[in-house]
Order: C-alpha cells, then structure tokens, then sequence
C-alpha cells in the first residue's frame, strides 16, 4: 500500500516526503521551504493537517504521525527599484 502511494507522490528515500510504517501506524515527514516573512508554525500545522487529512484517500488509514519539517527559508527576490 504504501509504495503506490510513494510512486503517486513520487517519494524516495531522501525526497521531500518520506513514509515509514511499522507497529505504530504510518508515520509521515514532510520536508518544506517556506518563503521569508511566512509565518512558520501557521505553515507547518496547514502542512500537517492537509497531509493526515490527504492520506485516507490515498492509503485508506489514517497517519499515526506527521512530521513537518522546514528545511529552509527563501528570500524574497530584491523589489525593483
């Protein structure tokens, strides 16, 4: 079950999402960057909802755990002067 849904989403072992099941559930991390001046936790909790909110769908259980994790904060491009 869980490698049709990694080939859905196209995970792999290092990529930006990453699935784990064992005794305890799935366990899912999500590896995000957000941009500068984004508030990060609104973000991460709109990230992690969605994702716990995603995987019925997809795999027909429910996540034991979500993981967001931000990997690194954009800059903003400079405005035009």
């Amino acid at each position: 079950m869980l490698q049709s849904f990694g080939e859905k989403v196209r995970v792999e072992g290092r990529g930006p999402v990453r699935l784990e099941q064992n005794e305890l559930g799935v366990t899912v991390e999500v590896h995000i960057v957000v941009g500068e001046g984004v508030p990060i936790p609104a973000v991460a909790l709109a990230v992690a909802e969605a994702t716990a909110a995603y995987l019925p769908t997809m795999l027909g259980t429910t996540a034991a755990r979500v993981h967001v994790f931000v990997d690194d904060v954009a800059a903003s491009p400079p405005a035009d002067e």
